[in-house]
This record gives C-alpha cells, structure tokens and sequence, in this order.
C-alpha cells in the first residue's frame, strides 16, 4: 500500500513535471499539447472498455518499457552528453528515476489481485505493436515543427541513434523482452548504482 501512495504521488508530480516540460519545448516552438490531449482521450476510451485486470496488466507492460529507457538513459553517458539544454537535461532524468523507482508498482498490483502470466503477455505485445507508430507520430510532428522534417541528414542521424548497431532501442530490447520470461519480475533489474550517480548528481541526496 506504501508503494502504491508514493506511486501515485510520483505520478502527480509527474504531471506538474511534464507541464513544465511541455511549456518549455513550446517557447522552443514545438507544441505537443495534442498529444497529450491523444492520450488522455484514448486513456478514457480504454478505461471504459477494459476490465481492472487488463488495465493494470497494460500499465505493468508500458511501465517494464519505461523502466527500461529510465535504465538506458541514466547508464548512457553518450546519452548524458548529447542532451545540451540543462532545463531538458534535468527533466529527463529526474524522469527516468522516477519510472525506475515506481517500475514494479502496477507488476506487484496486478499479481495482488490474481492477474496471469498471460494476461501480463498479451498486454506487452499489444503495447509493443502500438508503441511504434505513435512514437513515430509524434515524432513526424516534432520534426516537421522543427522545420527537420525533409533534413535527410536528421532522419540519418535518427536511425542511426535508435536503431544503427549501437543504436538506443537496439540495446534495449533484450531487457524488453525479459517481460515474457515466466518469473520476471521487474525489481530483477538492479538500479541502485545509476540511482545513487544520478541523485548526486541532480543534488537530490
């Protein structure tokens, strides 16, 4: 229950968070209101149409993906480097602690209730399928207000960070696939040494 409270008091700050996020990238002129206005509706859609189970079994499968980006970003130190603005910089790995310390909150909830292994299966790959397309949505709208959308030079760039042979996604995706491993349980993944770095050095100790 203790868990749960911090879980949802993490995730108010969250929002507050992405506000300031949100309202930083537009004076940068790139809005991305709309896509949390997407999100919020296909949320309601969702909750209306879903059981508990299945709810909390697809909030465990997008925290495991979460997680793990937390886990790559706050170990990259190319990732570290590439980011120059300290407001954005700050923001994304206050971020990733926050989604590494709360990443077993909706796992252990849905195992407390009697959720299945399936159920928890299904729900990852159906995020997995969905996941692709809507990043890549908002990212054509970014980069089209970027004024980056037709620059063959940033879309190299894109491919190569993401999915070239040391590419981001291309590292994370053997930790994603943990998911499916009868007994995986997201507290597997030992963070303490990434969390202690990025504390200090966010002066949060």
């Amino acid at each position: 229950m203790r868990e749960i409270s911090a879980f949802i008091g993490q995730e108010a700050m969250h929002g507050k968070e992405h506000l300031l996020a949100n309202a930083e990238l537009k004076r940068q002129g790139i809005n991305v209101n709309v896509w949390d206005a997407r999100t919020r509706w296909a949320r309601r859609k969702l909750n209306k149409l879903l059981s508990v189970k299945a709810r909390l079994a697809g909030t465990a499968a997008v925290e495991h993906y979460t997680a793990v980006i937390a886990e790559h970003i706050m170990k990259s130190e190319e990732f570290h480097n590439m980011i120059i603005d300290p407001t954005i910089k700050n923001l994304i790995y206050w971020h990733a602690m926050e989604e590494s310390e709360h990443r077993a909150v909706a796992f252990d909830t849905h195992l407390a209730i009697g959720g299945s292994y399936s159920q928890r299966a299904i729900a990852m790959t159906i995020v997995s399928i969905g996941i692709g397309p809507v990043v890549l949505a908002a990212m054509l709208s970014c980069m089209k207000q970027d004024g980056e959308l037709y620059n063959m030079k940033s879309w190299l760039k894109f491919t190569d960070l993401y999915f070239g042979r040391k590419g981001v996604f291309r590292k994370m995706i053997p930790d994603l696939l943990k998911f499916y491993k009868p007994g995986f349980h997201p507290m597997q993944a030992n963070m303490d040494a990434p969390m202690k770095l990025w504390k200090e050095r966010l002066s949060l100790v």
